[in-house]
């Protein structure tokens, strides 16, 4: 069966001839129409999938298109000469991608011919053309390029499709070429300024997983950018624009010619892949795509294919984009007259102009290594950068195999002595990344360049989350960082060495360029790298140490309740020292934080920052966790009659773990809440609230499902569960404490929210309402809040056990894609089988959520029985796959 678009007619086998439609007059005629453009689609796909050229393809697509269009318009306007219609932008250039708009201009002498244009405007909507279409004279064409210098470059690039050639050769010279004459520097200087914030704009990187093929760095809009200013400057469309008198040589003109090629290709196939005019490269769609596009392998070996395809071409427009940028500018007089007047020699070989470093003179060969990175070095102390001039010169020194950087013990001093700088570090790595100095320094971080972090964790590629953790770390010593990061910067400067910090960052990932557990591997090579750069052997073992724990702590954090009996002195034993811990906190802290876009969260912080705070206090205290209970409520400072109200509430719930995770004055708190729910027969409820999360706490009557309930009428109330701790007194009173966040855009406030709790919880009680009917009706309200997180199918499930984990408990992990709601689903599996839930975590890195449920099975103990360890997976795998209730989309 031949391929047919979503919505679109079963398609003909041949484009119609010049007379083939007739009047679409009648519902039939217009399904001839679209069984026309849909032969061109059906083409275009054909050739695509035979692997031609894309160039070829999308320029098929254009000539198909162009046909069934003027036909319609001859039929429309036989033989007039006061309109025109012209394809203009990506159409125009012959460039028409399986689902992008019609973007067409219709070009009239006068408002005479308004009706008829109407009419043939509407003809085409009838007949399912998605428009991007403008009606306008000569002069408002020129105004509206003037007026309008970023949209208006779609008219520079143009084809007449039907119509009056005389009306479009006027267009030609009375718009085009006066704007080109009378407004080209302008235009020029703000495509180059577009081009320069593209490129340097803080955040923006080629190193991104799901790139986007047309908005993306150094993708198909900076490609047209550069290619519109050659045509103001040359007159010509297309990549021949650049000869005779491009600034570029023919050789980097065909490198970027091949990067456009590339990225037209992989666009197409993601159009025709997912039916729509999808521009990003996403993990759900990126292994089909690799396949459809010949990549040999499994799925896994086609998507790494891919993507060093793409980060190659990336990486060659970014460089050809800034050597573009830097030449173009050096072409104007007024900066010939600056260059000449105002360069400042800079040591032997370097000079200084513009806030960028050129090559005065050439070092000697014997020691061309080490003055290259004594580059690097000068640039950070004049607070500048080496221009592309420079960094090309660079490279094509490496690729001529005359310098040498391995094995030299005077490199290898001078990288320790940058890693021990204060600050600027990740500024000069970046730099030798991008001129291939760092990886052939270290050869086995070459092995990262591009490299792809596959489970849906990171945001960006290896090497360039390694850059930004070490970036992160530098921004610690910013005068403006905020109450969390202070701490942060507090702990930075009380280091003794920055080396171990720095090269265990540096290496924190190295592993992932080998097989096996990236932990041991990377540890291991980190070892060897470390030996070679002559480190001693107390930091080497530290190095080591921190690249092979670099997670342990974000895994105890999110994994572990830490209040119970032997998880912080387990973790201060394997950490070992003050010093240590300091280092793993650090880069625990940037290693998430540069994972990607908001990911690290106040939650994250709040569970390390407890973490890190109980095991200093163990270390400080010679190994002692915590005092005598008794010592603790007289130090709190609370009156004798308080105290005693206190150990009564403590041994009432029975839990040592509520001794070691409530202080004594938020006990008093719970207290009040037990006598206002026994004295008001009230759920008691109370909000606490932190830098980006709300605390909770519910005390009412103790049942089975609670815990359940209590998760889905948070979520009714638009509130996501990221933890939990469950306390049962021996009265039949719970205590339970929520950590959750904020999910709709109501608006409501948060003393609001909690009256609707209250009411909801008794309602659920009373059976007047159902937490499932609650959720439907938020569901039904927030259905398309952006901060409603929908599930990628990508991820999971998967539902693991611990029993050696907790004395008490059995742990059960549950990995998935995340989504809004899912501890809830989770938590209704668990009661609905009869397990009581003590204690819960959400963790989420990226589009993937990880619950840990403390649970007890109906006989108070730990679940371990296989068969009914098989029974709660099957549940909550069939649970996580299809919701009880969904959002609608």
């Amino acid at each position: 069966m031949p391929y047919s678009p979503p919505g679109r007619v079963p398609i003909a086998r041949s484009l119609p001839g010049k007379n083939s439609i007739i009047m679409p007059e009648t519902p039939a005629s217009i399904e001839k129409v679209k069984a026309a453009a849909a032969a061109c689609f059906d083409s275009a796909l054909r050739k695509h999938r035979e692997g031609e050229d894309s160039f070829r393809v999308v320029g098929s697509y254009a000539a198909g298109m162009d046909q069934v269009l003027s036909d319609l318009f001859e039929q429309e306007f036989a033989g007039s000469q006061e309109v025109a219609l012209i394809a203009v932008g990506g159409y125009g250039r012959r460039e028409l991608c399986p689902y992008s708009d019609l973007d067409l201009l219709i070009l009239r002498e006068s408002s005479s011919s308004d009706s008829d244009i109407q009419r043939f405007v509407t003809l085409l909507w009838d007949c399912g053309f998605d428009l991007g279409h403008s009606v306008r004279t000569l002069q408002e064409c020129y105004e509206y390029m003037v007026d309008n210098p970023i949209t208006g470059a779609t008219l520079l690039e143009n084809s007449l499709i039907a119509g009056s050639r005389r009306l479009y050769k006027r267009f030609e010279s009375e718009v085009v070429e006066r704007y080109r004459k009378k407004e080209g520097g302008k235009f020029v200087a703000s495509k180059i300024e577009q081009i320069r914030l593209s490129l340097d704009t803080e955040g923006r990187t080629i190193y991104i997983l799901e790139p986007h093929l047309k908005d993306g760095v150094g993708a198909l809009r900076d490609i047209q950018r550069i290619l519109w200013v050659e045509n103001i400057r040359n007159g010509s469309v297309g990549f021949d624009g650049f000869s005779p008198k491009s600034v570029v040589s023919p050789d980097r003109v065909t490198s970027l010619r091949e990067a456009y090629a590339f990225y037209l290709g992989v666009r197409c196939e993601l159009h025709f892949h997912t039916g729509g005019r999808l521009e990003v490269l996403e993990d759900d769609s990126i292994r089909e795509v690799a396949k459809n596009l010949f990549y040999p392998g499994d799925g896994r070996e086609a998507v790494e294919g891919l993507m060093a395809d793409y980060f190659r071409h990336a990486r060659n427009t970014y460089q050809f984009l800034k050597y573009y940028i830097e030449v173009f500018e050096g072409l104007s007089f007024s900066q010939g007259l600056k260059r000449k007047f105002f360069i400042k020699p800079v040591g032997s070989y370097l000079k200084l102009y513009n806030g960028r470093l050129y090559l005065r003179v050439e070092p000697v060969e014997e020691s061309l290594a080490e003055e290259i990175i004594g580059f690097f070095v000068e640039a950070h102390r004049l607070d500048c950068f080496l221009s592309q001039e420079l960094r090309e010169w660079i490279r094509g020194r490496i690729r001529e195999g005359r310098v040498d950087f391995t094995g030299s013990m005077i490199i290898y001093r001078m990288l320790l002595s940058i890693l021990r700088e204060e600050s600027g570090v990740a500024k000069i790595l970046r730099g030798m990344r991008r001129t291939d100095v760092l990886g052939r320094i270290i050869p086995e971080f070459s092995r990262l360049e591009g490299l792809v972090n596959f489970g849906g964790h990171h945001h960006y590629t290896v090497d360039e989350h390694t850059l930004r953790t070490l970036e992160k770390l530098d921004s610690l010593r910013d005068v403006d960082a905020g109450m969390e990061e202070r701490e942060f910067r507090e702990i930075l400067e009380s280091l003794r060495d920055l080396v171990p910090l720095r090269m265990a960052l540096l290496l924190h990932d190295i592993g992932k360029a080998f097989e096996g557990d990236h932990e041991v591997s990377g540890s291991e090579a980190a070892g060897l790298i470390c030996e070679r750069f002559g480190l001693n052997e107390e930091t080497i073992d530290t190095i080591e140490f921190l690249v092979y724990r670099h997670l342990r702590m974000f895994k105890v954090s999110e994994r572990q309740d830490y209040s119970e009996e032997g998880v912080v002195e387990s973790f201060a034993r394997l950490v070992g020292s003050q010093e240590r811990l300091k280092m793993l906190y650090l880069m625990t802290y940037v290693d998430i934080s540069s994972v990607g876009p908001g990911v690290w969260t106040g939650w994250k912080g709040a569970q390390l920052s407890d973490l890190y705070r109980r095991t200093l206090d163990y270390m400080q205290g010679g190994g002692a966790l915590e005092q005598n209970f008794d010592e603790v409520l007289v130090a709190s400072g609370l009156d004798p009659e308080a105290r005693e109200r206190v150990k009564s509430h403590c041994e009432s719930i029975g839990t040592p773990s509520y001794l070691r995770e409530v202080v004594p004055e938020k006990m008093l708190v719970h207290i009040d809440m037990v006598t206002g729910l026994r004295e008001t027969g009230s759920a008691q409820v109370r909000p606490d609230s932190f830098l980006d999360f709300h605390e909770i706490t519910i005390c009412w009557w103790d049942r089975p499902g609670l815990f359940s309930d209590i998760t889905g009428v948070l979520y009714s109330e638009g509130l996501n569960v990221l933890g939990a701790r469950a306390f049962s007194r021996s009265d039949a009173v719970a205590v339970d404490l929520f950590h959750v966040e904020v999910v709709d855009q109501t608006g409501v406030p948060m003393e609001s929210r909690v009256e609707n709790i209250r009411a909801k919880l008794e309602a659920v009680a009373s059976g007047e309402e159902s937490v499932d009917a609650l959720i439907g009706r938020w569901l039904k309200t927030n259905r398309y809040s952006p901060l409603l997180k929908r599930s990628r199918p990508l991820y999971g499930p998967s539902v693991k056990y611990d029993n050696t984990i907790s004395d008490v408990c059995t742990v059960i992990e549950v990995n998935a894609g995340d989504r809004t709601g899912l501890l809830h689903d989770e938590a209704s599996v668990l009661s609905q089988l009869g397990l009581d839930v003590r204690a819960a975590k959400i963790s989420t890195i990226a589009s993937r959520a990880r619950g840990v449920f403390y649970v007890l099975d109906v006989d108070g103990k730990k679940v371990e029985d296989k068969e009914r360890m098989a029974r709660i997976e099957k549940e909550l795998i069939a649970r996580v796959k299809k919701p009880s209730l969904t959002d609608g989309k």
